[in-house]
């Protein structure tokens, strides 16, 4: 009788232990927050409470869109200031240096009374012409080379072709404007003369139109 004793309370304490429940019930999945209770499933209470809440977290949204907003008209006011600023002032360390040669010239035509004032002018004009190559040289400006050099279509500028017994064919013998390149673009091309050899060939000369465009 002792050894049926021990067997049932064996089977009462597995039963206290370990209770029954229903094989669908998962607690992790299956218990609802207040959030995730369907519309329809919802009190009245519960409704006008999230009704609140939404209607919170649309003013919230709605405040964070106009920030966004001033401060994007903020950020492109001040990139349209910046540029208008770097427009109007982009060519002050050019300026700068031209002041220089403004200079010179009212030297030169203070001194042009004095006696040997052609001499002093011619002088005065060189200097300026020369300090004037160099500044804008600073800034980039070449000039093209001409004289002796093969005729190039894509800076230079044929006006003329002329014969010449010392000259060979395509070389520039005469310059009568010259050509600037700014930082290796062309800007003006030189209007040269070229050789035609000491061969006097009336047939069209060949053409380099379009060349040089991209």
């Amino acid at each position: 009788m002792s050894e049926n004793f021990s067997e049932n309370s064996k089977k009462v304490e597995i039963n206290i232990d370990a209770p029954e429940t229903p094989d669908n019930l998962n607690p992790e999945t299956d218990i609802k927050t207040p959030a995730e209770i369907p519309l329809e499933e919802m009190s009245a209470d519960d409704l006008f409470k999230k009704i609140d809440e939404l209607r919170e977290e649309s003013r919230e949204n709605y405040d964070k869109y106009l920030r966004s907003q001033a401060e994007m008209d903020n950020i492109i006011k001040r990139n349209r200031k910046e540029k208008e600023e770097w427009i109007k002032y982009s060519n002050e360390t050019l300026i700068k240096d031209l002041l220089q040669v403004i200079d010179n010239l009212e030297n030169a035509i203070n001194h042009s009374g004095n006696e040997n004032s052609f001499n002093a002018l011619i002088a005065g004009v060189e200097l300026t012409l020369k300090g004037l190559k160099d500044t804008l040289a600073k800034s980039g400006l070449e000039e093209i080379k001409t004289l002796g050099e093969d005729f190039d279509p894509c800076f230079h500028h044929a006006v003329q072709e002329e014969l010449n017994d010392s000259v060979e064919k395509g070389k520039i013998v005469k310059e009568f404007q010259k050509g600037y390149v700014l930082n290796q673009r062309l800007i003006r091309p030189a209007m040269v003369v070229i050789s035609r050899g000491n061969f006097d060939d009336s047939r069209q000369t060949e053409t380099f139109q379009n060349v040089c465009e991209e």
